[in-house]
C-alpha cells in the first residue's frame, strides 16, 4: 500500500476502537473461559458478515455523495427523528456505564490516596475524552485512537502470552468449526446467534458512513481506499477478539469461573497471572472504555448533527457553505454536551457498571432489523446506486443481519414477559 493511501486511513480506526467496548471483552472472554477455543471459527464469519454490511452503508455515501443521513430521510422525517432520539437514549446509557467503568479501572490500575478515588479517576478520565472531542473533533480522536490502538493490542498480546495457549488447539478452533456446544444443536444456535449479534446486528453499521463522510470520501473514486480503510478495521476488531477469546481459553477454561461483569474479569486474571494480569487486564479495559467513549460520541455525534444541518437549519444557511460549516460544528458542540454532561448524575447513585450495562444493551433490538431494512432497500435501488448496488455477497450479509437481530428481538421480548411474570 502507498503512502498517500496510508495516510488516509482513518475511519477504520476510529470505527475500530470505539467498536471493541468492555462489554465485548466480557463477552469474549466468558465463550473462551466456557467454551475454550471451539469457537473461534465463528468470530471468522460473524466478523467476515461485518465486513459486506458496513462496506454496503459506506459505498452507499461515496455512490451517492449524500450522507447515510440523508438516505434514511428518504423514508421520511419521523424516521430519522426515531433514530435521533433513540441514539439519545442509547447514548446517555451507555455513557453513564462508561463513566462508572472508567473510574474502576483507573483506580485499580492506580488508586489515589484519597477517599473517592475512583469518582476523582471517573471526572477526570470523562473531561479529557470530553476536551478531546469538542477542541479537535474527528480529527483529533483519529489521531488519538492510532497510538491507543498499539497500546491496547500489546496489552492483549501480553495477555495471550502469560496465558500459555495452545498453537495446535487455536488452529483447529479455527479451522475445523465444532457444530455442536456441549452436545447440544440448540445450544449452539443460540450461542452463535448471539456471538453474530455482537457484531453484525448492531447500530455501529451507522457509525462507520458517517466517520466516512466526515472524512471527505464522497466519490465514487474513492472506494479502493475506503474498502482498504473498513477491511484494515474489521481485520483489526476480528484480530483483537480473537486475542481476548484465545487469552479466557488459555487461563480460565480449566477453573469455570464465572464471568458476568468486567470486575471479574479482572478479578479471575489477576487470580490465575497475578499483579501482572491484574495491570494488563486494567490497562486494556481502561483504553476500551475511553476509546468507546471517545469514539461512539464522535461518531453519533456527527450523525446527529447532520441531521440537524440536513433537516434542522433555517433556509438562509442552507445557501451558505461557511454558515452551514459553522451551524454543524456548533450543532456537534451542543450533541456532545447532551451526550455526556447529563449522564454524569450517575456518580450520585449506587448503580454499577454491570447494572447500567445491562439495560443499555438491549435497546436498540427492535430499532436495528428496521435500520437494516433501510440499508438494504437504500443500496439496491438502482436510482440511487447505478451499477453499484449490493452483490450477492452483501444482500446476503444484510439478510443475515436482520434475522439475528430479528431473532434476539424476540429473544429479548421473552426475556422481559418472564421477567414480568416473575416479578
Amino acid at each position: 500500500m502507498g503512502r498517500g493511501r496510508a495516510v488516509a486511513l482513518g475511519p477504520g480506526l476510529v470505527h475500530l476502537l470505539g467498536s471493541i467496548n468492555p462489554n465485548d471483552l466480557v463477552f469474549n472472554a466468558m465463550i473462551g473461559a466456557t467454551y475454550g477455543y471451539s469457537l473461534l471459527w465463528v468470530l471468522a464469519v460473524a466478523y467476515g458478515l461485518n465486513y459486506f454490511v458496513a462496506e454496503a452503508a459506506a459505498r452507499y455515501v461515496l455512490v451517492t455523495g449524500q450522507s447515510i443521513v440523508e438516505g434514511f430521510g428518504r423514508f421520511g422525517r419521523p424516521v430519522v427523528l426515531a433514530l435521533v432520539v433513540a441514539v439519545f437514549i442509547r447514548r446517555h446509557l451507555n455513557n453513564m456505564f462508561l463513566a462508572l467503568l472508567l473510574g474502576t479501572a483507573a483506580h485499580v490500575l492506580l488508586p489515589l490516596p484519597i477517599r473517592g478515588s475512583a469518582l476523582v479517576w471517573t471526572i477526570v478520565s470523562c473531561a479529557a475524552g470530553f476536551v478531546l472531542m469538542l477542541r479537535r473533533g474527528y480529527g483529533g480522536v483519529e489521531y488519538f485512537s492510532r497510538r491507543a490502538l498499539i497500546i491496547f493490542s500489546l496489552a492483549l498480546i501480553a495477555l495471550v502470552t502469560l496465558s500459555h495457549p495452545s498453537a495446535a488447539a487455536v488452529a483447529r478452533g479455527l479451522f475445523l468449526p465444532s457444530l455442536a456446544v456441549g452436545g447440544s444443536m440448540r445450544g449452539s444456535f443460540v450461542l452463535l446467534m448471539a456471538l453474530a449479534g455482537t457484531t453484525v446486528g448492531t447500530i455501529n453499521h451507522l457509525k462507520y458512513p458517517t466517520l466516512v463522510y466526515e472524512k471527505g470520501w464522497r466519490r465514487v473514486q474513492e472506494l479502493p481506499t475506503q474498502r482498504a480503510d473498513l477491511a484494515a478495521s474489521i481485520v483489526g476488531q476480528f484480530l483483537l477478539s480473537l486475542l481476548i477469546q484465545i487469552a479466557a481459553a488459555a487461563a480460565l477454561s480449566a477453573r469455570h469461573a464465572p464471568i458476568k461483569s468486567v470486575d471479574d474479569l479482572s478479578a479471575v486474571f489477576a487470580g490465575q497471572l497475578g499483579e501482572l494480569g491484574r495491570i494488563v487486564v486494567g490497562i486494556g479495559v481502561w483504553i476500551s472504555a475511553f476509546n468507546s467513549y471517545v469514539g461512539s460520541n464522535t461518531g453519533y455525534g456527527l450523525l446527529v448533527a447532520d441531521v440537524w444541518e440536513r433537516f434542522g437549519r433555517t433556509a438562509a444557511l442552507r445557501t451558505s457553505p461557511s454558515s452551514r460549516d459553522a451551524e454543524r460544528h456548533r450543532a456537534f458542540g451542543v450533541v456532545l454536551t447532551l451526550f455526556c454532561v447529563p449522564s454524569m448524575y450517575v456518580l450520585a447513585t449506587t448503580w454499577t457498571p454491570f447494572q447500567v450495562g445491562l439495560f443499555q444493551s438491549a435497546l436498540f433490538l427492535v430499532l436495528t432489523p428496521l435500520l437494516m431494512f433501510g440499508l438494504l432497500r437504500l443500496t439496491n435501488d438502482r436510482a440511487l446506486m447505478a451499477n453499484r448496488v449490493n452483490g450477492l455477497w452483501s444482500r446476503l450479509a444484510i439478510a443475515v443481519a436482520i434475522a439475528v437481530s430479528l431473532y434476539l428481538t424476540g429473544q429479548g421480548a421473552f426475556d422481559v414477559i418472564d421477567r414480568l411474570r416473575q416479578g
